[in-house]
């Protein structure tokens, strides 16, 4: 491959698909995350975009010397933006694609379910649990509602409380309330299993009625009593 000028004074006859691939990996990471079922996954994808980032930049950095282009040592290509900085100053071509890697490298930094991971706080994950439709609970699964497990028990019940505690990567949620019709006290129990990348599992496990715990169809009829009632 030779190196030309056009009439512009800008070489021309080198390709730029390898860099913009390096440019935009850090989106695909993001992409490919919807897929990953747990931080294992996650550690592989990223690994890929940090191992293939720097290659791209590499052989792109080899094909640009047998043309007689000149973007300096080759440990920069160990970082993507100073080399696509360097590359756009050889061959005097805009800075898009610095700035398109730029946005790229910010999102995938911001946006990884790493980072969200060590942002998770206990908050965020009880408002996840409170904001499940209510036919996310087992019992529940075949019947027609939308109403998440939040609104359902504010309508028929008083005195809700909710709680939060942690062992490991799961965490125990309950709820607590009165129901306003019977007077009957009650607590929900769900666990959320998240391991700081994406979350693993989210289950109902159990209701009391006045300290017992129901089961089969005690508890199913109790389930639709306070969160299908009136829906």
């Amino acid at each position: 491959m030779e190196l030309t000028e056009n009439s512009n004074s800008r070489p021309s006859g080198i390709r730029s698909g390898l860099v913009w691939y390096a440019a935009v990996l850090p989106l695909l990471g993001l992409f490919l995350e919807n897929f990953a079922m747990n931080k294992y996954h996650g550690f592989m994808i990223w690994g890929i975009v940090l191992f293939m980032r720097p290659l791209c930049c590499l052989l792109d950095r080899r094909v640009l010397r047998e043309a007689g282009a000149d973007t300096g040592p080759a440990a920069i290509a160990f970082l993507p933006t100073v080399y696509l900085f360097k590359r756009c100053f050889a061959l005097r071509h805009n800075n898009a694609i610095v700035i398109v890697c730029l946005i790229s490298f910010s999102y995938g930094v911001i946006g990884n379910g790493f980072t969200l991971g060590m942002t998770l706080d206990e908050d965020r994950l009880l408002n996840a649990v409170k904001n499940q439709s209510v036919t996310s609970i087992e019992p529940l699964k075949k019947e027609t509602a939308d109403e998440s497990i939040s609104d359902a028990l504010e309508r028929t019940c008083d005195s809700i409380s909710w709680e939060i505690s942690r062992s490991g990567d799961v965490r125990t949620v309950t709820a607590s309330a009165v129901q306003k019709t019977t007077g009957d006290k009650l607590v929900l129990t769900f666990s959320v299993t998240h391991d700081g990348f994406t979350y693993l599992d989210y289950s109902f496990e159990s209701v009391t009625k006045n300290g017992e715990q129901l089961k089969d169809d005690d508890e199913k009829e109790f389930l639709k009593a306070i969160l299908l009632a009136d829906s």
